[in-house]
């Protein structure tokens, strides 16, 4: 589970959120991971039970359980071998430890069974009239890329790939899609599909998603073209590019782009096209909405982290090259950690 990730071993320089420029080069760089390295995160089973859910564990939903049935467990030392339970009648019933535990599972059995049910509906139908769920763009498992949002000049889609990205990061999104922080013009059909969500809703898909365990599988890198790109985005990743005014990815995004919640997403791993398209929609933003002829599917976008008065990504996406954002699609996306994660 997501819970149990390892910090990574090695510390990175992210912004001082008190103000003035940081400086973003200076981080230890861990050993190289090439195309066809693997590190995978488990699936979370929603249809079942957590088999960790020990007696000890549920006895605040035992307590609520046998109170809706006219019950009231003595919590003095907690749950002992023997419990004593009132009833409303003056006669009282001494309860085994077992007997117990059958009534709180009984109370339990149909929440998981249906949370996986509205994980479902959400995934294939969407929230409330939308009609769009979140399979139709993201994959049935999150995988993104779908065939249909392709960029016409790159490989890639526009429809991230939510697998493994972290919890924290995902609802914050869809929480900034919903108040139009993240896209104000409206550009994106996320911004209606959040805005129909709840709270409860947004923190399930969140959950979800970031419990998925999709195999990522780098396409070679096909000629030298490919791998000069391939090289010119392991270098902004490791380290900038101080001349032009470019931080490293992984000052902020942690070694090799695997993520710093809540405001830094997982990189790697991540579709091309979408990498490229949020840099772009940086980059515009940072230029005052223009437009951007290279990557047309693009749009403005505003919700980075604000360090010194100014939105991060905006103010160095500016001095990325279009080469440079093609490189660091293709960088993250023909490339896995071979750690765990």
């Amino acid at each position: 589970m997501l819970d149990n990730l390892r910090a990574p071993s090695h510390k990175t320089t992210r912004p001082d959120m008190g103000g003035g420029m940081p400086n973003l080069l200076h981080v230890h760089v861990p050993d190289p991971v090439y195309p066809g390295e693997v590190g995978l995160v488990q699936r979370r089973n929603f249809a079942a039970m957590p088999s960790q859910y020990s007696i000890e564990r549920v006895s605040n939903s035992v307590g609520l359980f046998l109170h809706s049935v006219g019950l009231v467990v003595s919590r003095a030392g907690g749950l002992s071998e023997k419990t004593s339970l009132i009833k409303k009648s003056p006669r009282r019933i001494r309860m085994k430890r077992s007997t117990l535990a059958l009534l709180a599972a009984i109370g339990l059995a149909a929440a998981p069974q249906a949370y996986a049910k509205d994980i479902q509906a959400l995934l294939n139908e969407g929230p409330g009239d939308t009609a769009m769920g979140c399979t139709q763009c993201h994959g049935p498992n999150g995988e993104g890329d779908i065939p249909q949002f392709a960029n016409s000049d790159w490989s890639g889609s526009g429809a991230p790939r939510l697998a493994g990205q972290l919890k924290s990061y995902i609802a914050k999104q869809l929480n900034d899609f919903k108040s139009a922080k993240r896209d104000p013009d409206g550009n994106s059909p996320m911004q209606g599909v959040a805005q129909a969500m709840s709270e409860e809703e947004i923190n399930a898909m969140a959950d979800y998603f970031s419990a998925q365990s999709i195999p990522v599988e780098p396409k070679d890198l096909a000629d030298q073209g490919d791998i000069d790109a391939y090289s010119r985005g392991m270098t902004l990743m490791l380290y900038g590019d101080p001349e032009a005014g470019i931080p490293a990815c992984q000052s902020c995004h942690g070694e090799f782009g695997r993520g710093v919640a809540p405001q830094f997403p997982r990189l790697t791993g991540q579709t091309s096209g979408y990498v490229m398209n949020q840099l772009a929609g940086f980059r515009m933003a940072g230029n005052g909405g223009s437009s951007d002829e290279a990557f047309a599917d693009a749009w403005p976008r505003q919700n980075d982290p604000v360090v010194a008065g100014n939105g991060y990504m905006r103010e160095f996406s500016v001095n990325l090259e279009d080469s440079d954002i093609r490189a660091l699609g293709l960088f993250f996306e023909r490339t896995k950690l071979r750690t765990q994660y």
